[in-house]
C-alpha cells in the first residue's frame, strides 16, 4: 500500500513537470545520434536522428544523419529523401550534395552501397549565423566608450570585423603657476578593422585578435596626452596596432558576447605626447547579434 502511494505521488509530479521536462531537445538527440554513428551503430543513430527532426523539423544536420544511416543499410530511396530534405533547408553543403548525387545514381544501378562519410558535421553556431552587428561598450575599436561594429564569420575559426567608435572627455591645460585649467571637451573618433581567431565548434571560445585603428581627436585629451609648451593643436591623428586576447560567446539564436584585453601599440612616434604611452592595455566589452 505504501509503495502504491509513493508511485502515485511520483506520477503526479511527473505530470506536473509536463512533457518538456522529460523530452530531450533536438540538439541533444542529434548529439546522441552522432555518438552512435561514430561507433557505426546505424540503427541506434537513425532512431535519435528521427527524434531530432520530430523535435525540430528544420534540423538539417539530423536529416543529413538520417540519409547517411539509411544509405549504409541500403534504403537508398529513403536516404535520398532525407538528404534532399536537408539540402532544402541548408543548400550550402557540398559533401552532402555529392553524396546525394551518388545515391541518386545508385538507385539506377545495383549494389554496392555508397560509402557515407565517417563523420557528420557537428553544430557550429558561427556557421549557421555568419553576419553580425554589435555594440562596443568600451575598447573596440580603441579608444572608444561607445562603438558600432559589423562582423562576418568567414570560417568556423576566422571572423573579420570593422567598426566606428566615439569617446568624449574633459580637457585641461597646465598654467605657468603649475595648476590646471579646464578648457572644454575633447571628442575622439576611432575607425578600426581586424581579424579574430576562434576555436571551431565552441560556443564559448577563447580568441586571439589582430587589429588596426585610426584615432582622430579634436581638442586636448586630459587623460593620457600632455603638451610641453605652446598651444594645443585643433586635432590629432594616431594609428594603433592592437592584438587582443579574450573570449567570445555566440549562442544558437545569434546572441553574442565578447570580452577581453587589448594590447595597444602606437605606429610611429606619438605626436606631441610627452608621457610614455608607446604602449597601453585596456579592456574591451561587446554585445551583439548574429543573423
Amino acid at each position: 500500500m505504501k509503495f502504491r502511494c509513493w508511485a502515485l505521488v511520483a506520477m503526479m509530479l511527473l505530470g506536473l513537470a509536463g512533457p518538456k521536462a522529460m523530452a530531450a531537445t533536438s540538439e541533444e538527440d542529434y548529439r546522441s545520434g552522432l555518438a552512435y554513428y561514430a561507433q557505426k551503430q546505424y540503427p541506434g543513430a537513425l532512431a535519435f536522428f528521427r527524434l531530432a527532426v520530430q523535435a525540430d523539423p528544420n534540423n538539417w544536420r539530423a536529416y543529413q544523419g538520417m540519409g547517411y544511416c539509411l544509405g549504409q543499410t541500403g534504403a537508398y530511396a529513403q536516404a535520398l529523401d532525407a538528404c534532399e530534405k536537408s539540402l532544402g533547408i541548408h543548400p550550402d553543403n557540398p559533401p552532402l550534395r555529392d553524396y546525394t548525387e551518388r545515391l541518386r545514381a545508385q538507385l539506377l544501378t545495383a549494389p554496392p552501397i555508397p560509402s557515407a562519410p565517417a563523420q557528420i558535421p557537428t553544430p557550429d553556431n558561427r556557421m549557421d549565423k555568419r553576419f553580425g552587428l554589435y555594440l562596443s561598450l568600451i575598447g573596440d575599436p580603441v579608444f572608444c566608450f561607445g562603438g558600432l561594429n559589423a562582423a562576418y564569420n568567414v570560417t568556423p575559426y576566422l571572423r573579420l570585423t570593422g567598426g566606428l567608435g566615439y569617446c568624449q572627455a574633459g580637457t585641461e591645460v597646465q598654467t605657468a603657476g603649475g595648476s590646471t585649467e579646464q578648457t572644454g571637451t575633447a571628442t575622439g573618433i576611432s575607425v578600426g578593422a581586424g581579424a579574430k581567431f576562434l576555436v571551431p565548434g565552441w560556443e564559448f571560445s577563447p580568441t586571439l585578435g589582430l587589429n588596426l585603428s585610426e584615432f582622430i581627436i579634436s581638442g586636448l585629451p586630459s587623460l593620457w596626452t600632455s603638451y610641453s609648451q605652446g598651444t594645443a593643436p585643433s586635432s590629432l591623428d594616431y594609428t594603433f596596432f592592437y592584438p587582443n586576447l579574450g573570449f567570445d560567446y555566440q549562442a544558437k539564436d545569434g546572441f553574442n558576447l565578447g570580452l577581453g584585453v587589448n594590447f595597444i601599440f602606437f605606429i610611429g612616434t606619438p605626436q606631441n605626447v610627452t608621457t610614455d604611452v608607446s604602449s597601453l592595455t585596456i579592456p574591451y566589452l561587446n554585445l551583439g547579434k548574429f543573423f
